[in-house]
């Protein structure tokens, strides 16, 4: 039980006693009157008199409730424990129980149960008031986050940590949890250095949100970037955030809130001090050892000070943002934590740049401004110095990745990732600034996806964040950028020079965007792109560009609602409009974009609608990538007979089953036993014949996997005894390869599909119509790269496993892969019999070999 729970408890027992107290006074200084008889009119009276006073009571108490800031204690302490009063007395004094004795006994025992009913309904009423009031905010927060896309911070300290920071942040919480849990006289002060923006904010977050235990620890965040209009509004303000968050805390502690209140009342600068105050802090802040009021603040501190080692309350204090505060701000930071707020148990933990804070403070303290001085400052002040891991450029870049492609996904763009890495490295972006760059691309990329080269965007994007001098000098100087002004003009060269030296670190990016600054001439291809170096789309770099061509949501909302009430045609209308306004492309991807795993009917009619309108054989690739999303989220959930109804019902039946078998989706087992039946039930050689070798392909996997070796070659035999076997053999053999070993294994693998006398055949008609020898034939350059293997296989296979054959009964105690073997075995029984009764017999001389190495080894080892 931590230190508030005992306090509340003993309150409660107090409390407790206090009731039983007051309920034995009332008992023996009324005694008279509860032993008086009542008339009718005086019941009544006395009645009438109780209710009104139990509705005053009960009013009242509603009304403190509302008012008071401290009500839990109130609620779940005082009242509860002065109910208990009551019973206790009830339980102990009370001679007639359960209306059982006389008017005044049995309005006693009204009166309990009426306090209890009450404190049950208020108690009931306010917890569902405040769980609603919190899931209205959870709400609203959520649907805040779901609208708004852009990022206000980097995500390193809520689930995810992206850059690696987390043993670092364990580690310096762990520090910080030994520091705290012994008493201490004095504050300890650590800075967390780091460049602005490299996620010294989202260290904080990790620290706070995952590592800190804040039942023991009283955590504060201090931003004095936000507080006030000059610095004598800091300390004024970070004594007002401590004592909010020590109200909700530790609220009885009410000798030190009241302190606190005093001290910050009697810092708080005259403008806005309350009436009646005479004390001039700008007055005190600026010399303190000087301040007529010195020794009354030091009393109060001392004061403090004292409290705070009775209670011995740890304080975490992260002060965030200071390296964006002027000279004398960033002082008034120091005087803080070191005069101000030097409290017992406490930890300040400053986050800043080093290199900027110290030069802030050279400022004020060095004449020449050496930024040395400003380090030794810094040096007094801080105890203990850390600096913030520097980000593998490689995970930053994946965090770029992962914030850039689903906006240019949503915007129809696309972007080379080795562009982006190039773009990366260029710019070496810290996390701020990659959030930063997402946040505008999300702004400009959907205004003028339409009318700019994407790539050149983005860079101009960056340039603008990293360094704002150079944009605003590309935008000043159209003319040099372009190449409008002639090669050999003067004015360009010198201006052109004027660029390189002064944004040297850029030059080879800035040449990637604009050829005129290698003297090249602005071709066609620049201006058909739509690059910034043209100067025909110069312009429209730098403003808004609104495009109509946008599919609102609304207009998707109604097309939805439409194909679920079952109206195609109306349906296919309104998609119709939406392709001719936009394109086929962007509309179909909004349609992906859009679609949700939940909607199972939805999506069902989504596939059919797509599915009659297109088909298979003339879908664009942005359809087909629709219906293929669209099969795997609902095989993925219960719709998978659906989906198989609506396959074996289209005339593309067979097509639609080898895609869908292709889609890779942890749903139903069972639909893929369905669909390898159904195409092993129902594939026809001239269906085979008639597809493209893309479904053709798709459909012999599906057969290989379905049916057994045996049943397929028969099929083979059936289909292929008239026809050429070159097409169904490129689909089993899979690529072609020179290595004579695979060409083995392929080949071999084959025979036990398709007869041998079938590919003897063919080779022989492919011979007999060139009119070519055996050595020709290999040379020439057959229809075909996997004709030509397989050619060379069949005649090369035999001779070649002969000849390892040789080897391997000439080299004994050596190990062979099974899968040789296996394919050795392979060619002896389904090749061709003249070449196959050596391998035959080769074969099992080496198998017997093996069986007596196999005998004599276990003879011996016997022995």
């Amino acid at each position: 039980m931590n230190r508030s729970k005992k306090r509340l408890f003993m309150l409660s027992i107090f409390a407790i006693l206090i009731s039983y107290f007051i309920c034995i006074f009332l008992r023996i200084t009324l005694h008279p009157l509860l032993i008086t008889e009542l008339n009718d009119y005086q019941t009544q009276f006395v009645l009438i008199l109780y209710v009104l006073l139990f509705a005053a009571i009960g009013w009242g108490f509603r009304q403190l409730l509302r008012r008071l800031k401290h009500r839990t204690i109130l609620l779940k302490c005082l009242f509860p424990a002065f109910i208990v009063g009551m019973i206790t007395d009830y339980v102990i004094n009370d001679q007639y129980r359960w209306f059982s004795g006389s008017f005044w006994s049995d309005l006693y025992d009204s009166t309990i149960i009426l306090f209890m009913m009450y404190y049950l309904s208020l108690f009931f009423l306010i917890s569902v008031s405040y769980d609603g009031t919190k899931n209205e905010n959870k709400s609203s927060d959520q649907e805040k986050k779901e609208e708004d896309r852009f990022h206000a911070r980097p995500s390193l300290g809520n689930d995810q940590d992206e850059l690696n920071r987390d043993e670092f942040a364990r580690h310096m919480a762990g520090m910080l949890n030994k520091r705290l849990a012994r008493p201490t006289n004095h504050a300890l002060t650590i800075g967390l250095y780091g460049p602005w923006g490299t996620g010294k904010s989202s260290v904080f977050d990790l620290i706070e949100n995952h590592y800190m235990d804040q039942s023991k620890v009283t955590i504060i965040r201090f931003h004095p970037w936000y507080m006030g209009k000059d610095q004598n509004n800091i300390i004024p303000e970070f004594l007002k955030v401590l004592i909010n968050k020590l109200s909700s805390e530790y609220s009885h502690e009410t000798t030190l809130l009241r302190l606190l209140s005093d001290y910050m009342k009697y810092l708080t600068p005259l403008s806005v001090r309350p009436p009646g105050m005479i004390v001039n802090f700008k007055e005190f802040t600026s010399n303190p050892e000087f301040s007529k009021d010195y020794i009354d603040a030091q009393s109060m501190r001392e004061s403090i000070i004292e409290t705070l080692k009775r209670r011995s309350i740890p304080l975490l204090v992260f002060i965030d943002d200071i390296d964006r505060l002027d000279n004398k701000e960033i002082q008034m930071i120091f005087k803080l934590v070191r005069l101000i707020a030097d409290f017992p148990n406490t930890t300040f933990v400053i986050a800043m740049d080093e290199e900027v804070v110290a030069k802030s403070l050279s400022q004020l303290y060095s004449k020449d401004y050496e930024t040395r001085t400003g380090l030794k400052y810094l040096e007094k002040f801080i105890h203990v110095p850390l600096y913030l891991p520097r980000a593998d450029p490689v995970l930053l870049f994946g965090l770029l990745l992962r914030k850039l492609k689903p906006i240019l996904a949503m915007n129809g763009a696309k972007l080379d990732e080795g562009y982006l890495w190039d773009l990366h490295v260029q710019f070496s972006f810290t996390p701020r600034n990659i959030e930063r760059l997402v946040n505008i691309v999300q702004v400009h990329l959907p205004l003028l996806k339409e009318e700019v080269y994407v790539e050149d965007l983005v860079s101009l994007l960056a340039i603008k964040i990293d360094n704002p001098e150079l944009f605003a000098c590309i935008y000043s100087h159209r003319s040099l950028f372009t190449g409008a002004l002639n090669a050999k003009n003067q004015e360009k060269q010198a201006a052109l020079e004027k660029v390189k030296k002064q944004f040297d670190s850029y030059s080879p990016w800035l040449e990637r965007m604009f050829p005129a600054l290698l003297n090249k001439e602005t071709v066609e291809g620049e201006h058909k792109l739509k690059r910034i170096g043209s100067y025909v789309h110069f312009e429209t770099y730098f403003m808004y560009s609104v495009s109509n061509r946008k599919i609102s949501q609304r207009k998707l909302n109604a097309f939805y609602e439409i194909l679920i009430t079952g109206n195609q045609e109306a349906a296919a209308d309104l998609y119709e409009a939406m392709v001719v306004e936009s394109n086929l492309e962007e509309t179909n991807n909004k349609i992906k974009w859009n679609l949700d795993r939940e909607r199972d009917e939805l999506n069902i009619k989504l596939l059919s609608f797509f599915l009659n309108r297109y088909g298979t054989s003339r879908a664009h690739s942005s359809v087909k990538d629709l219906r293929d999303d669209l099969m795997r989220i609902l095989l993925e959930g219960e719709s998978a007979k659906k989906v198989y109804s609506l396959i074996i019902n289209h005339p593309d039946r067979l097509t639609l089953a080898a895609e869908a078998y292709g889609i890779r989706a942890s749903g139903d087992p069972g639909f893929k036993n369905d669909i390898k039946q159904y195409v092993r039930e129902n594939l026809t050689a001239d269906a085979w014949f008639n597809m493209h070798d893309e479904q053709a392909k798709a459909v012999t996997d599906i057969l290989k996997d379905g049916e057994e070796r045996k049943e397929l070659r028969k099929r083979i035999e059936k289909w292929f005894k008239d026809k050429p076997i070159w097409r169904i053999s490129a689909f089993l053999m899979g690529n072609p390869l020179e290595d004579e070993l695979m060409q083995l294994r392929q080949y071999a693998s084959l025979i036990t599909y398709i007869p041998v006398d079938y590919i003897e055949r063919d080779i022989e008609k492919i011979k007999n119509d060139r009119n070519d020898s055996e050595s020709s034939l290999l040379s020439f350059d057959t229809t075909s790269r996997y004709r030509e293997i397989l050619i060379k296989a069949h005649y090369r296979s035999y001779d070649y496993a002969e000849e390892r054959l040789e080897e391997m009964l000439n080299k004994k105690n050596e190990i062979w892969s099974e899968g040789f073997l296996k394919s050795l075995q392979q060619l002896a029984d389904h090749g061709l019999p003249e070449r196959s009764i050596k391998i035959k017999e080769l074969l099992h001389l080496f198998k017997s070999q093996e069986e007596m190495e196999a005998s004599e080894e276990s003879e011996s080892m016997s022995n």
